[in-house]
């Protein structure tokens, strides 16, 4: 059986975040989107049409991020941020800048 896209797993986020899931159910998925994300990007290698899309998907997810930050209390992402520290310490570095 094929995965959802990431598009649609992005989907999911929003409306898990709208619906008010749990704030370990959103991490779940934020961690699931990360990792479609770098799987997707991967696959993409060098094909600059595919890379557009996989920034693309990227950007809306980062987006929903934000607005899941924005609207929950402090600690409502740790366990994706401690995620993305120890799985991608690049991107982690790139967002206290």
């Amino acid at each position: 059986m094929q995965r959802k896209s990431t598009t649609e797993h992005i989907a999911l986020l929003k409306k898990k975040h709208i619906d008010g899931a749990g704030d370990d159910e959103i991490c779940r998925v934020a961690i699931d989107i990360r990792n479609f994300i770098a799987m997707d990007r991967a696959l993409a290698e060098s094909d600059h049409e595919k890379l557009a899309l996989v920034r693309s998907d990227f950007i809306s997810f980062d987006k929903i991020v934000v607005n899941i930050r924005n609207g929950r209390h402090v600690h409502s992402l740790d366990e994706y941020d401690a995620f993305v520290k120890e799985r991608y310490p690049e991107d982690a570095k790139k967002k206290r800048k």
